[in-house]
């Protein structure tokens, strides 16, 4: 059976494979990811140039008769250089003030780490901010993205929620800016999968 062209795109994409269970699972290629058919259920293997990420997205309700597998989520950089980056977005968001402020943390595989960078929106207000994205060379990649809520709580809404399902990324928002701890919420978006993660602060 000949498969449509449409199908073809998809399954070349976001393949499913079966993990083996007396074998090693067959390396994934770089800059993508797959569905994982395994013991517990599927997951979601992720792999980025600073992002690898196995995780369980649907728990099956019998075993399945594949191999095991384990959460894993490994980072190219390490709480250090998030922490530079939080603490340079918080100077700027207070400078942005009543205004919300946006900015992106680049991972550079050729010196292999971040590089920061404050995004010039066409629109800011103290409800809500638009910016054009940012075209990156191919050695490149979004790893953090940043944004303030102003003197609002830090909170997820649903325009963050649609503007972060389709992508690979540790997403940040800064609430409650100027006071002395600002409150800080953080997720790790994976293809509409988001993990809450505890702040470094």
């Amino acid at each position: 059976m000949k498969l449509d062209p449409r199908d073809e795109i998809i399954l070349h994409r976001a393949p499913t494979i079966a993990e083996p269970k007396f074998s090693t699972r067959w390396p994934m290629p770089a800059n993508s990811h797959r569905f994982v058919s395994a013991e517990s259920g599927l997951w979601l293997e992720v792999h980025r140039p600073w992002l690898y990420l196995l995780v369980e997205i649907a728990p099956a309700e019998i075993a399945l008769p594949y191999g095991a597998l384990a959460a894993t989520d490994e980072y190219s950089f390490g709480r250090e250089e998030m922490l530079q980056v939080i603490h340079q977005f918080v100077d700027d968001a207070r400078e942005a003030l009543p205004n919300e402020a946006a900015a992106w943390a680049v991972w550079d595989e050729r010196d292999q780490r971040l590089h920061y960078q404050l995004l010039t929106p066409d629109h800011a207000s103290p409800g809500g901010i638009t910016f054009p994205r940012p075209v990156l060379d191919e050695h490149q990649t979004l790893a953090i993205d940043l944004h303030s809520h102003g003197d609002m709580k830090a909170f997820w809404s649903a325009t963050d929620d649609n503007d972060d399902a389709g992508e690979v990324k540790l997403a940040v928002v800064i609430g409650e800016v100027n006071d002395n701890k600002p409150g800080i919420r953080i997720r790790l978006c994976a293809m509409g999968v988001f993990i809450d993660l505890e702040s470094p602060i």
